[in-house]
């Protein structure tokens, strides 16, 4: 701002690498990455070709095989649309692509980009105990699944008793007969 007239200038990009340094990773943490992108978003207030640089910044090598989500909208001037939620899909407000496609983008990204089967080797040890392990295993998953552990409740839940010793396993069907 200069007065009280905004300035809209791009972004340099050791602005964009100082603010990336905070960011969770977009692939293995992609909820916590949409949070941060939306508060950085609603903090400095980004144009549209800023936001496409601090995604691909954020990506790193791995921006090639998800920049096609990412189609960040272009309203007049090179500025965001109007803030109307009714906006055809690329002339969207800030706030409207960031909560719906954006959110999508991000998500099915870490899809993509998941590793199920370093889950399922994330096995309980003998001596470990229960509290221990299932942080344990919430941090395996929500890295290596792509996904936050509450949105896969039955496969999640079936997981977990999987990788649980046998006996403890046991004793936790017994405890939740909906299991």
């Amino acid at each position: 701002m200069v007065g009280d007239v905004p300035v809209l200038r791009p972004w340099t990009p050791s602005e964009i690498r100082s603010m990336i340094n905070e960011a969770p990773n977009p692939l293995t943490k992609p909820v916590p990455f949409h949070n941060w992108l939306v508060q950085t978003c609603q903090i400095y207030n980004p144009l549209p070709d800023d936001v496409l640089l601090l995604l691909k910044i954020a990506y790193g090598t791995s921006w090639p095989a998800v920049k096609d989500s990412f189609a960040v909208p272009q309203g007049l001037e090179g500025d965001w649309g109007p803030d109307d939620d009714l906006q055809n899909q690329g002339n969207e407000s800030r706030d409207t692509w960031l909560r719906k496609r954006a959110k999508d983008a991000i998500t099915n990204g870490a899809r993509q980009h998941s590793d199920f089967e370093e889950v399922t080797r994330c096995i309980q040890k003998k001596v470990q105990q229960l509290t221990d392990f299932i942080a344990r295993f919430k941090d395996t998953w929500e890295s290596s699944a792509g996904v936050a552990l509450e949105q896969y409740g039955p496969l999640a839940i079936h997981t977990l008793l999987n990788c649980l010793d046998p006996n403890t396993a046991y004793a936790f069907k017994l405890a939740n007969v909906t299991w």
